[in-house]
């Protein structure tokens, strides 16, 4: 509290209106754990909130591929979410893989890569990996590489070796 110039100024303990507010809980509840880039995939996710008094929030979702430290693609959306006092509901946020597919098929080597899904509120977030596989038409190709490499060598060596 606060007297200014005979005005008496109320101030508003930030902490406790946080407390005694609206509380985002969100949590990933089905994922695949794989997919096949090309397809589309469903993450589902639970958004509950858990304060005293009803709210809204701007939920957003991330997905970000990393390959080697280097961002390779990402995405994410946001929506606006209105609750009561313990009133949940649940969401789902569809990602389409084919962009991903014709930026990196080249048609021979299979890829694998991980890929991290966020779902954040302000007041709380989960996170999930989804592996992201393109199958290319031979996998294991280096190891097929790698032994053709070696019969070729050991042939070549015994030949000249006669």
């Amino acid at each position: 509290m606060l007297v200014l110039g005979g005005m008496l100024i109320v101030g508003i303990n930030q902490a406790t209106a946080e407390e005694n507010g609206a509380y985002f809980e969100v949590e990933i509840v089905d994922h695949p754990d794989e997919v096949e880039l090309g397809e589309e995939f469903d993450v589902e996710y639970y958004i509950e909130n858990t304060g005293d008094l009803p709210g809204e929030q701007e939920v957003f979702v991330y997905a970000e591929a990393e390959v080697a430290g280097q961002k390779i693609w990402s995405e994410s959306e946001s929506q606006e979410v209105i609750l009561i006092p313990n009133q949940g509901e649940n969401y789902t946020h569809t990602t389409d893989t084919s962009e991903i597919e014709e930026e990196y098929d080249d048609g021979f080597f299979e890829i694998e890569v991980d890929v991290n899904i966020l779902i954040e509120s302000e007041n709380d977030d989960d996170e999930a990996t989804i592996t992201f596989i393109l199958p290319g038409l031979i996998p294991g190709f280096t190891f097929i590489l790698l032994l053709l490499g070696i019969t070729f060598a050991v042939i070549i060596y015994h030949t000249k070796k006669r």
